[in-house]
């Protein structure tokens, strides 16, 4: 009988130090029971969303603090992989009209420059060292009478006002910043019956030291 009465309080103390124990991990009740809580998946309801990325250059975005240089570098642009931007510049060359009017966009370009420099450089300097990128092929070019466009300008009396809001908004998320200032170049090419003029514009985004370099063309049927 003793043995019976020690056996049945072993049992009891063991469950009741099972039931003392957590599980690993945090725990939810429900209905009495201790059960695992399900981690929160992003977009469900309830769940909480992280704020967006601050986009430096953006209203409200405080500046970052710039970099501890050692030494100034020399004022030069570097090459940026724009391949990002292929499916943006298609769209706009699709939407671009057909028959007695016409629009285009050759491949884009983009740099950066360095942060460490003895003074920020202008727009003019940068813009000489934009064309002197493509300075071997733009012989026959003429770049005398430039056009000087901010953001509102670019979306309203540019190549890109009736085609292209969203090419320059996409242009925007690549150079991570809204904040601009541009010059424009045309010029009238030869066309039979037809006016044709070919574009380039400069864009300078300094927060984020990037230039974009876009080409193109319009024209209309005389």
């Amino acid at each position: 009988m003793a043995r019976f009465v020690a056996l049945g309080l072993l049992v009891t103390l063991t469950l009741a130090g099972c039931a003392a124990s957590s599980p690993e991990g945090p725990t939810i009740r429900s209905h009495g029971a201790s059960v695992h809580e399900d981690p929160c998946v992003e977009g469900e309801e309830g769940c909480p969303v992280d704020p967006p990325p601050c986009v430096e250059g953006e209203e409200g975005c405080p500046p970052v603090d710039p970099p501890v240089c050692v030494e100034n570098e020399a004022l030069a642009l570097q090459p940026l992989d724009v391949s990002a931007l292929d499916a943006s510049k298609a769209l706009f060359n699709a939407r671009c009209a057909r028959g007695f009017t016409w629009c285009s966009l050759t491949p884009l370009l983009a740099y950066t420059y360095p942060t460490c420099l003895e003074a920020e450089p202008t727009l003019d300097q940068l813009v000489a060292l934009a064309l002197a990128e493509t300075e071997v092929q733009d012989q026959r070019r003429d770049f005398s009478y430039p056009e000087t466009f901010d953001r509102v300008t670019l979306r309203t009396g540019s190549l890109l006002a009736s085609q292209g809001p969203e090419l320059l908004d996409d242009i925007d998320a690549f150079a991570g910043a809204t904040v601009l200032e541009a010059r424009g170049f045309e010029e009238e090419v030869r066309c039979h019956n037809c006016h044709d003029f070919l574009v380039r514009y400069i864009l300078v985004y300094p927060a984020t030291r990037t230039v974009i370099v876009l080409d193109g063309s319009h024209g209309y049927d005389s």
